[in-house]
C-alpha cells in the first residue's frame, strides 16, 4: 500500500496524473465517437479494440476507418497515445528514484535512533554501527 501511495505522489508531483486521467476520459469518448461516426464499426467492443490498437501504435489493420471525422479522432488518439506511452519510462524512473530515497531516509533514521540510544547499546551493536560508518565512509 505504501508503494501505491508513493506512485500516486510521483504521478501528482510530475503532473502525469492529469495527463493519464485526461487520456482515459478521451479514450472512452473517442471510442464512442468512432462507434457512432464509422459505419464499418458496428459494436463497442470493435471500437475499443480499434482505439487500443491505435493508441498503442500496433496498427494490425483488421479494422480501418474511412470516415473523415473518425480519421481525425484516430489521429488525435494516436498522438495522445504516443505522448502517454512516452511518459511511462520517465514516471517509472521517478518512482524508483523516490523508493530509493525513502529507503535511504529510513536507514538514516534508524542510524540516528541508534545514536540517540548510544549508552544503552551492547558491544555487538556498537561494533555493527562502527562497521556501517566505515562502510559508508568509503562509499563517499
Amino acid at each position: 500500500m505504501k508503494k501505491v501511495k508513493l506512485l500516486w505522489q510521483v504521478l501528482r508531483y510530475t503532473g502525469t496524473d492529469k495527463i493519464v486521467s485526461g487520456f482515459i476520459i478521451f479514450y472512452f469518448i473517442a471510442t464512442f465517437l468512432i462507434l457512432i461516426t464509422e459505419p464499418t464499426i458496428t459494436n463497442y467492443g470493435d471500437a475499443m479494440w480499434f482505439t487500443f490498437v491505435t493508441f498503442t501504435t500496433i496498427g494490425y489493420g483488421e479494422i480501418v476507418v474511412n470516415n473523415l471525422v473518425a480519421r481525425i479522432i484516430t489521429a488525435f488518439l494516436a498522438l495522445y497515445g504516443i505522448i502517454v506511452v512516452a511518459l511511462i519510462p520517465g514516471v517509472l524512473v521517478s518512482y524508483f528514484t523516490e523508493i530509493k530515497s525513502v529507503k535511504q531516509n529510513d536507514t538514516v533514521m534508524q542510524f540516528l535512533n541508534k545514536l540517540e540510544r548510544l549508552p544503552e547499546l551492547t558491544k555487538e551493536e556498537l561494533e555493527a554501527i562502527s562497521k556501517n560508518v566505515k562502510k559508508q565512509k568509503y562509499k563517499l
